[in-house]
């Protein structure tokens, strides 16, 4: 999911290069990467049925957005996010992030 927070941070230049460089060095410091498993993928799939573009009901996450959602429901972790796409999910937020 780094990809989609440095997509996301150069989307109108919110942020220079060297800053998400710098920010994604220290998280990765203090944090660590979880690899995508069979597990999060068949929690996604569900959730495509549930939340996911082209669903027939309305749904308003994409692929990307699906496999965040897989990962954070079968971490028990909240998802840092911009926008209102996982405002119609049962998904826990972030206190972080901006929804409005």
């Amino acid at each position: 999911m780094l990809v989609e927070f440095w997509r996301v941070a150069r989307r109108g230049q919110l942020m220079p290069v060297a800053l998400i460089g710098d920010f994604l060095e220290s998280v990765l410091v203090t944090g660590s990467i979880v690899s995508f498993t069979d597990e999060h993928a068949r929690s996604a799939a569900l959730a495509a049925e549930r939340h996911g573009t082209g669903n027939g009901q309305g749904g308003r996450l994409n692929l990307l957005d699906l496999m965040v959602y897989g990962v954070a429901e079968v971490e028990d972790l909240p998802i840092l996010c911009t926008g209102n796409d996982f405002a119609s999910t049962d998904a826990q937020i972030h206190p972080a992030s901006r929804t409005a």
